[in-house]
C-alpha cells in the first residue's frame, strides 16, 4: 500500500496520552479535584497575583486538568495537501469540458415552480433558524458586549488607524492576488493542457493548509535566505497571495469560460495587438468575475489573523489583530468596536457579491 493509501485509511491520529502523574501528598479529607491555594496582597497592585492566576487557568495549564498535546502542527498539517492532491482530479472529471460561453442571447427557459406543501413549515423553520445562528447570534453577541461590556469604549484615533492599515492590506494584497491569478487563469481556460492544468492546480494546494503553517513556512524561508524581508509588507503580501490564489482563481476562471474567445479572434483580425486586445476586449467582459474575486479576498485579507501576527511589521495593527489582543486579555467589551468595524466593512462587499443574484430574481 502506498503512503497516500495508508493517510487515507489512518485518517485522524493523535499521540496516546501519557500516564497520570502520581500524587505527592493525600488530598485533605472531603477534598476531591485540584486544590489551588491564591494569596491576595491587599497592599498592592496585585498584577503578581493576576499573573499567578493565568498561569493555572485553562489556557496555560491545560496539562493540568489531563488534557494532552497531540502531534504538533507542521505534522499534523501534512495530512492535508495529499488529500488535497486525492481530490483535484476528481474535481476536473466532475467540471468536465462544457461550453459555457455563446454569442447570442439565447432564450430563457422557464423555472417552474413547486409549492412545498407539507414541507413547506419544516423549510421556513430551517432556513429561518440557520440565518439566526448565522447572523442572529453573532450580531446580538455584539451588540449584547457593546452595550454591556465593562471594558467598552471607543477610541476614535485606535478605529481609525486600524481601520485605515486594514484597508490598505485588504486593497493591496486583493490587487496582487488578482493581478497573479489573472495570467494563471488565462492560461488554463484560452490554452489548455496538461501543464497549465497543472500549474492551475498547484495554486490550491496554498489553501489546503492552515495560516500559520503557511506563515511558519515563510518565517523560516526569510530568516534563512532573504532576511531583508523578514518581518516586512512584501513577505506578508506574499503570504496572503498563497492563502488566498485559489478564491481568486475560481472567480476568474469561471469569468474567462464565460467570455467567448471568438472575440478576441475577431480584434485580432481587426488588428489588435495583445496588450490592445486584453484592455478593450477581454476585461470588460470579466470584470465581474475580477470585481467578485477581488471583494472575495478583500475580505479574507481584512479578517485573517494569524498570517498577519507573525508576518505583519512591528507596530502594525489591523481590526483583527486589535480584536484578538482585547479577547484574549477577556476585554471583550474593548474588542466589540473592532469587531463591528469588520462587520461594517464586509457589508458593502456582500452587497456587490450579491447584487446581480437579487436583480435576477423574479418579483
Amino acid at each position: 500500500m502506498s503512503w497516500l493509501g495508508k493517510i487515507g485509511r489512518a485518517g485522524r491520529m493523535v499521540e496516546p496520552a501519557h500516564d497520570a502523574p502520581e500524587a505527592t501528598i493525600s488530598p485533605p479529607t472531603g477534598v476531591t479535584g485540584s486544590l489551588q491555594l491564591r494569596h491576595v496582597d491587599a497592599g498592592s497592585c496585585n498584577g503578581c497575583e493576576l499573573a499567578r492566576a493565568a498561569a493555572f487557568s485553562p489556557a496555560s495549564d491545560a496539562a493540568g486538568r489531563g488534557a494532552r498535546r497531540g502531534a504538533p502542527p507542521p505534522p499534523a498539517a501534512a495530512v492535508l495537501p495529499p488529500r488535497c492532491f486525492l481530490l483535484l482530479p476528481r474535481e476536473v472529471r466532475l467540471r468536465g469540458h462544457p461550453h459555457y460561453a455563446r454569442l447570442g442571447g439565447g432564450s430563457a427557459r422557464n423555472i417552474p415552480r413547486r409549492r412545498l406543501g407539507r414541507a413547506t413549515l419544516p423549510a421556513l423553520v430551517a432556513v429561518g433558524g440557520l440565518t439566526t445562528l448565522a447572523l442572529g447570534v453573532p450580531l446580538g453577541s455584539l451588540a449584547f458586549w457593546l452595550v454591556t461590556g465593562s471594558s467598552t469604549g471607543f477610541p476614535l484615533g485606535d478605529l481609525a488607524a486600524t481601520t485605515a492599515t486594514s484597508l490598505g492590506l485588504g486593497a493591496a494584497g486583493a490587487i496582487i492576488t488578482m493581478a497573479l491569478a489573472l495570467p494563471i487563469a488565462w492560461l488554463c481556460v484560452r490554452r489548455r493542457g496538461r501543464l497549465t492544468m497543472l500549474l492551475e492546480r498547484s495554486t490550491y494546494f496554498g489553501n489546503a493548509v492552515p495560516g500559520i503553517v503557511v506563515a511558519l513556512a515563510l518565517v523560516t524561508v526569510a530568516i534563512r535566505f532573504a532576511q531583508p524581508v523578514y518581518q516586512t509588507v512584501v513577505l506578508l503580501m506574499l503570504a496572503y497571495a498563497i492563502m488566498f490564489l485559489p478564491r481568486a482563481m475560481v472567480s476568474v476562471r469561471a469569468a474567462l469560460d464565460q467570455a467567448p474567445p471568438v472575440f478576441d479572434d475577431v480584434a485580432h483580425a481587426l488588428g489588435s495587438g495583445p496588450m490592445e486586445t486584453l484592455r478593450r476586449v477581454t476585461l470588460p467582459l470579466i470584470a465581474p468575475g475580477l470585481g467578485a474575486g477581488t471583494a472575495l479576498v478583500f475580505l479574507a485579507i481584512v479578517t485573517e489573523l494569524t498570517a498577519t501576527l507573525l508576518l505583519a511589521p512591528i507596530g502594525t495593527r489591523t481590526l483583527a489583530t486589535q480584536f484578538w489582543s482585547n479577547t484574549s486579555s477577556i476585554a471583550y467589551g474593548a474588542a466589540a468596536p473592532y469587531a463591528a468595524l469588520m462587520v461594517i466593512l464586509s457589508a458593502p462587499v456582500t452587497v456587490l457579491l450579491t447584487r446581480d443574484r437579487w436583480r435576477s430574481m423574479p418579483v
